[in-house]
């Protein structure tokens, strides 16, 4: 949004965090409608002395929060499956290659879980007990691959996965 020459901000307003520490920026609102996920912007930058600088920068559009119950819906296969989305919970298990995040504000509906897991690849940085917000994208893994018969497990993966820990310690 907004017209095709943005002023960027070094003053504490417009979305940036310090004031006079040299680091620019601009803060956007994009609207409704607009497609979450990765996108680039290109970028000129230009000063008063006509010296020009081209570059990409690189950006999300995260998706509003949608609780887990949502994800996980009242059947076996998720009815977000391969939909980016962000949700939120509290750890409440870990494996080596991710961990397992629950609801604490689960619904009144005994058909949908509470509980998924997040796909990490590696040692996840988040332990038990931190509430954690994640966007990614909502996976169905099967273990044993496409021709097992084992029934899948609804995870959240990449593309566009992040994990933020928004507090540690708590209950289970």
């Amino acid at each position: 949004g907004g017209s095709a020459a943005q002023a960027f901000f070094d003053d504490g307003s417009n979305g940036d965090a310090t004031s006079g520490d040299s680091v620019y920026s601009y803060q956007a609102t994009v609207t409704a409608s607009t497609t979450t996920g990765a996108k680039s912007l290109s970028v000129t930058v230009a000063d008063a002395q006509s010296r020009i600088g081209n570059t990409a920068i690189a950006v999300t559009v995260i998706p509003p929060l949608t609780p887990i119950h949502t994800i996980q819906g009242s059947t076996h296969i998720s009815p977000l499956a391969n939909a980016f989305v962000r949700t939120s919970g509290v750890v409440i298990a870990k494996k080596t290659n991710g961990f397992y995040l629950q609801d604490p504000l689960p619904d009144a509906d005994r058909t949908s879980s509470e509980g998924l897991f997040v796909f990490t690849s590696a040692a996840p940085a988040a332990n038990v007990g931190d509430a954690v917000e994640v966007t990614g994208t909502v996976k169905e893994f099967r273990a044993g691959g496409a021709g097992s018969t084992n029934l899948t497990i609804t995870e959240i993966d990449n593309p566009g996965r992040t994990v933020t820990v928004l507090s540690n310690g708590n209950p289970l």
